[in-house]
């Protein structure tokens, strides 16, 4: 610009804020004029300074305008609407912004406070957090779901949403949006809630089929435990017992006991719950699940085949994935005996690329009915009447 020459350049306007607007090579630059006193040898002397403010009043006359367009959005999407100088820390409240906490546009002043105090003690350092990732522009916006207190002490669920002005890379402005999301986080945890009752009947409904399974497992161990036992006292009364043949007898029902006792284990563990996930072998979870039902599938006359044509390992939940794959096999079973099929057979097999393993069953009861099939991934989806089944929850 070079030196000011107040002879050839003309004051265009002044205001109450010591603000002048000087015209200069055709365009307008604002200053803000400054008055600073001194002494200087026992008498006042005065200093003028003056700051080119050009870019920053533009910058509030976009804002302004932004504002003034966006009004009528706000009121007819109940969004409050906020405008923050950083320099001062003085908020714009917009009056449904107010009214949202059950406020009047004049019962809350434009202090940064105002928002930061109701703020919920939990949530006001994910805020903060946010805040400072945007201001150092890590995130291009500032997003943050959080409390805040309402008039009638209660706390209501905001989603705030915002975006800064940079001024050699500090940030001197924020405009954003503000709404109350309290409906939908009830809607939500109430389908949370539904899907943890729908999850804990479902389970409660696998334990008779659990029950049944291991009554069918435990009875061809019982029967040889009753037998290696009855042999033993024979030859005792018979007084012809075989140290050799007593040690086999023994062996047998140790090892059946043992079964027995991995029974229980496998009913137990089903009912577990993963708390994180596990570097797994997806062959072990299929062989599992196969066991625990192996006995029930035999006394059914179900063959079942297995191949697996995978090598690599998953991180998983490995008990949500025996769930779901006793429930497939469960349902091919009562599928093959509903149907009446003469060989009944399921077929699991592994396959894998370079981003999954694939777990495919079939079996040969005619596939799922055509009028139903785009159900079947609908939550709580079942066939079966209203005590026999819930269907699983997607999740």
């Amino acid at each position: 610009m070079g030196d000011l020459n107040w002879f050839e350049y003309t004051v265009l306007h002044s205001d109450k804020q010591n603000r002048v607007m000087i015209h200069m090579d055709k365009k307008d630059y604002i200053f803000m004029l400054t008055v600073q006193k001194f002494i200087y040898k026992n008498q006042d002397r005065y200093l003028a300074i003056l700051t080119d403010i050009s870019e920053l009043v533009n910058l509030q006359k976009k804002f302004e305008y932004i504002l003034e367009r966006n009004k009528f959005a706000e009121e007819g999407a109940n969004i409050g609407l906020w405008d923050w100088d950083l320099t001062c820390d003085k908020v714009y409240y917009s009056p449904i912004w107010k009214s949202i906490l059950g406020y009047n546009k004049d019962e809350i002043s434009e202090d940064l406070k105002e928002w930061h105090q109701r703020i919920h003690p939990d949530d006001i350092d994910d805020v903060i957090q946010n805040l400072d990732k945007h201001f150092t522009r890590d995130i291009n916006y500032f997003k943050s779901e959080h409390r805040l207190q309402h008039k009638n002490g209660l706390y209501i669920h905001t989603q705030f949403r915002g975006k800064a002005i940079f001024k050699d890379s500090i940030p001197i402005r924020m405009v954003g949006i503000y709404t109350d999301i309290t409906n939908e986080h009830k809607a939500f945890e109430l389908i949370q809630e539904q899907e943890r009752i729908m999850i804990a009947q479902s389970r409660q409904a696998a334990m008779g089929e659990m029950v049944s399974m291991i009554a069918h497992q435990w009875r061809q161990p019982i029967a040889s435990i009753a037998m290696g036992i009855n042999n033993i006292q024979v030859d005792i009364e018979l007084g012809s017992v075989d140290i050799e043949n007593l040690k086999i007898e023994c062996k047998e029902i140790i090892e059946q006991t043992k079964y027995l006792s991995n029974t229980i284990d496998d009913f137990r563990d089903f009912f577990k719950e993963d708390k994180e996930r596990v570097l797994v072998d997806i062959k072990s979870v299929v062989d599992e699940s196969i066991n625990l039902m192996n006995k029930l599938l035999e006394y059914n006359d179900i063959y079942l085949e297995k191949e697996y044509f995978h090598t690599s390992k998953i991180k998983t939940l490995p008990r949500e994935i025996f769930q779901v794959l006793l429930n497939l096999i469960k349902n091919a079973k009562e599928a093959l005996i509903e149907r009446k099929i003469e060989k009944k057979q399921i077929k699991i097999y592994t396959t894998e690329d370079d981003k999954y393993v694939y777990i495919d069953i079939k079996d040969n009861g005619g596939g799922i009915k055509k009028d139903i099939i785009y159900k079947i991934f609908q939550p709580y989806f079942t066939t079966k009447e209203e005590y026999n089944g819930t269907g699983l929850a997607i999740l």
